[in-house]
């Protein structure tokens, strides 16, 4: 089994990079999380963060598909892509998440002014919470998008920070994520000239002890 315990740190499987990814003390070596990756088990991480305030998000274990404007590496050779050119952004998934504490479970895309995809260039990141347990969205409530996933409730702050979250957990199935970039630009919350840089999935962490196993998973760009 491949595994990493190091802050930050990745482990390549096929198409996807995970990555370790806690920033409450970017200058922990080794936080208290774990990611792991084939051969010999599924993908996934496991996590025994101590607390008790849902407040604030420590960390994010997570599958990125594409150029993360945080990392140098590009896990895909599809991404960026002008949303503008984009016809598909789906993924299929399945996930067991047995765990305590606050924490939900998400897909996330980031977009960019360039297709260099890079820190500053960042315009939105997008969220869509498709499990949640003791979090709250940043920002205030916006509209309410009737998505093939369900209904899902629009939080915004600053249009830096967009996230649905859906009145109905899932989590597995196929979830049509261009469609709620669709919305946002029709609610002209993003633009059409942005570029969708990458495809993230994991949980945002602020408290507890769990493990994820993500049981299916494969994202699709055209």
């Amino acid at each position: 089994m491949a595994h990493a315990h190091t802050n930050f740190a990745t482990l390549e499987h096929g198409d996807y990079l995970l990555e370790n990814n806690a920033w409450r003390d970017p200058d922990q070596a080794e936080p208290p999380q774990c990611i792991f990756a084939p051969p010999g088990v599924l993908m996934g991480w496991n996590w025994h963060w101590p607390g008790d305030d849902n407040s604030r998000v420590v960390a994010f274990p997570e599958i990125i598909y594409g150029k993360k404007p945080f990392r140098s590496e590009n896990a895909s050779t599809v991404l960026p892509r002008k949303l503008a050119d984009l016809q598909q952004i789906s993924a299929r998934y399945a996930i067991h998440t047995p765990a305590i504490g606050a924490f939900n479970t998400v897909f996330e895309l980031w977009m960019t002014r360039d297709a260099e995809a890079q820190q500053d260039s960042i315009v939105s990141e997008v969220m869509i919470w498709v499990a949640n347990h003791g979090l709250n969205p940043a920002g205030r409530h916006v509209h309410t998008f009737a998505s093939s996933s369900g209904p899902a409730q629009l939080f915004e702050m600053d249009q830096r920070y967009l996230a649905f979250v859906l009145e109905r957990e899932a989590l597995s199935g196929e979830i049509d994520l261009l469609s709620f970039l669709h919305e946002l630009q029709r609610l002209k919350l993003i633009s059409a000239d942005n570029y969708v840089t990458s495809v993230e999935f994991g949980n945002e962490i602020a408290y507890g002890q769990g493990v994820s196993i993500v049981e299916d998973y494969a994202v699709r760009v055209r």
